[in-house]
């Protein structure tokens, strides 16, 4: 569970840096 939510958090910032 704890992978999850860290992945998510990762790609979200990821995706922000990629699509900012």
């Amino acid at each position: 569970m704890s992978r999850i939510y860290w992945s998510h958090l990762t790609w979200n910032k990821m995706q922000r840096h990629l699509y900012a």
